[in-house]
């Protein structure tokens, strides 16, 4: 609409065709996505790059993996004082010792991989990405994005991060960040920076991400809620139909015509 050329870069990983959110009494009763839930990667892929291609967008990459993605392996006491330096970072969630530590360097490490492949794109084409996004696959948008009305608004665009100015957990909210082109070639490497034994520890990954805008000189701006209208969102065992996850929103007041709130076992709004 704006006349931006768009390139999608997928990495999925996929162990079951069912989904639950949780089995409390509180949390989200939610299913599959009936139009793609039972699809094959190769049937995923073919409808994805359809539904670009008639938007006028490409998907020059897409993988779809069947195991958990492997991770370099980590500084061990055998390995001197640099362990004790690694086993400090994400230390809320550290991959030393848990799943979700280790699921945040899978996803770094699948962004690093897409972004090594877009680089390939600019030089096959002879071409510079403007924009970066990364985003979580459980996204809605409730409103239209304006990359030109971000251009003129910063300057120095190319080097700025824009995010949401909630849940940011003293960092970067990472659920849907839009970067210029300079300040994705630095966060879409977080993976090899967490491999650098010269960085300083972080609480959590939304720190470590700002940790690196900073030591980088990026500029990192804060947006309003309509201005980066992105949601978490499933598929409801209710309706069948797409629901807004109200716990994750950065915003209650949603434009008329959004979907629904999530809704528990109970009926209620949930709350997780």
């Amino acid at each position: 609409r704006e006349g931006y050329t768009v390139h999608l870069y997928v990495s999925l990983v996929g162990f079951s065709r069912g989904l639950r959110s949780s089995t409390g009494s509180s949390s989200m009763e939610l299913i599959s996505d009936p139009e793609t839930g039972g699809l094959t990667p190769q049937q995923l892929y073919t409808k994805l790059q359809q539904r670009l291609e008639s938007a006028g967008g490409h998907l020059p990459y897409f993988e779809h993996l069947d195991h958990p993605e492997d991770l370099d392996p980590l500084p061990t006491p055998e390995d001197g004082p640099i362990e004790k330096r690694f086993n400090l970072r994400l230390r809320t969630s550290s991959p030393y010792d848990t799943l979700k530590g280790r699921g945040i360097l899978r996803v770094w490490k699948a962004r690093q991989r897409m972004w090594d492949e877009a680089e390939k794109q600019e030089r096959l084409y002879k071409a510079t990405y403007e924009f970066a996004m990364w985003t979580q696959d459980d996204v809605f948008w409730v409103g239209p994005l304006s990359l030109i009305r971000l251009a003129r608004a910063y300057v120095r665009y190319s080097d700025t991060i824009w995010s949401h100015k909630c849940r940011a957990f003293g960092g970067i909210n990472d659920r849907t960040v839009l970067m210029g082109r300079q300040a994705a070639a630095v966060l879409m490497r977080a993976y090899k920076s967490f491999w650098d034994p010269q960085l300083n520890a972080t609480s959590n990954a939304n720190q470590w991400l700002a940790m690196l805008a900073n030591a980088n000189r990026m500029q990192r701006a804060l947006l309003p809620f309509m201005t980066l209208p992105s949601v978490e969102a499933g598929i409801s065992n209710w309706t069948g139909s797409v629901c807004i996850k109200q716990y994750a929103s950065c915003s209650l007041d949603l434009p008329l015509n959004s979907p629904p709130w999530c809704l528990n076992r109970q009926g209620r709004i949930a709350t997780m």
